[in-house]
């Protein structure tokens, strides 16, 4: 995904915040981008996929 759709789905709250690092910089969180991926998979195939939270 592109940087420009990755903050306008923040702005929808469709995609997890980042968390300010040094200066201008942003990271995500591994477990929320993981937790946003999983979610998106069981739209797509329903639950079907075995579901791992960290």
């Amino acid at each position: 995904m592109g940087r420009t759709s990755i903050y306008k789905m923040m702005a929808e709250g469709k995609f997890p915040k980042p968390v300010n690092t040094l200066g201008r910089s942003v990271a995500w969180l591994e477990s929320e981008v993981d937790e946003w991926m999983m979610d998106r998979i069981d739209e797509k195939r329903g639950s079907s996929v075995p579901k791992t939270r960290y």
